[in-house]
C-alpha cells in the first residue's frame, strides 16, 4: 500500500519557519569557531569581573608566569571556565544577531592570544638579507639597523618586547602582548622591505618573494 501525504501551503510555512530558526541557531552554536574550547594551562589563572566606569562592559584579566594582560569585552559575551578540566568556553547570548556573532570568533581569538602570550610568549624573527646589512642592540633600550642608509636607523623598544641578535642578521623579538610584538616587527621591516630583483631587505618569519628578471633595455 502506497502511502501519500498532502501538505497545505500553510503548514509547509509554519514548518519552515518552526524547524529552521532551531536547526541554524543549533547550527552556528556548534560549528561557530568561537565555541571551540580553549585550554588553559595551569601556570595561569583567568578572571573575570564588570569593568567600571564602563557600561555594559566586561573586563577578561589573564595572568602568567611572563606577565598579566587584560581586555575589555561587550556584555553579551560569556565567558565560562571549568576548574575542572582547564578549558575555557566563549559564548554569546545570542548567536542570530549578526553582531554578536562576528564578535564571538574575535573574542575567542583575542584571549587565545592572551593565554598564550602570558604562558609561552609571542615570537617573531626577522632576517636581513643584503651586503652589510646588520642589527645590533643599543644601550638596552634601542635597536639598531644597518640596511643601506647613510646612517644607522635607531627604533625605541617597545615596552613589554624583548630584543635579541642572536646573529647580525638576524633579530628575535618576543612578548606578552601579540599586537605590540607584531606591530614592531611591522616597524622593523618597513625600514627596508624586501625588494623582488635581488631579494635584499627584512624578511619576517617564513617570508618569502617571487624574484623578478632585471628589466632590459
Amino acid at each position: 500500500m502506497e502511502i501519500m501525504f498532502k501538505y497545505s501551503a500553510s503548514s509547509m510555512y509554519n514548518f519552515r519557519k518552526s524547524f529552521f530558526p532551531s536547526f541554524l541557531v543549533a547550527f552556528l552554536r556548534k560549528s561557530h569557531i568561537g565555541s571551540k574550547p580553549l585550554f588553559l594551562p595551569r601556570t595561569a589563572k583567568l578572571q573575570v569581573s564588570i569593568a567600571e566606569n564602563i557600561p555594559n562592559t566586561k573586563q577578561i584579566a589573564v595572568e602568567g608566569p611572563n606577565g598579566c594582560l587584560s581586555l575589555y569585552l561587550p556584555s553579551y559575551i560569556d565567558i565560562n571556565h571549568c576548574s575542572l578540566t582547564n578549558k575555557v568556553k566563549v559564548s554569546v547570548e545570542n548567536p542570530m544577531i549578526k553582531k554578536q556573532r562576528s564578535m564571538w570568533g574575535t573574542a575567542r581569538s583575542l584571549l587565545s592570544n592572551m593565554i598564550v602570550g602570558v604562558t609561552e610568549y609571542h615570537h617573531v624573527t626577522l632576517r636581513l638579507v643584503g651586503i652589510g646589512y646588520k642589527a645590533f642592540i643599543e644601550n638596552d633600550s634601542f635597536l639598531s639597523l644597518k640596511v643601506g642608509y647613510s646612517h644607522p636607523i635607531l627604533l625605541k623598544i617597545p615596552d613589554g618586547v624583548f630584543v635579541t641578535c642572536p646573529s647580525p642578521t638576524q633579530i628575535i623579538l618576543k612578548g606578552c602582548d601579540k599586537v605590540i610584538v607584531t606591530q614592531f616587527a611591522a616597524n622593523i621591516r618597513k625600514w627596508r622591505k624586501p625588494e623582488p630583483y635581488k631579494g635584499k631587505g627584512i624578511y619576517v618569519d617564513d617570508e618569502k618573494i617571487i624574484l623578478k628578471s632585471a628589466k632590459t633595455r
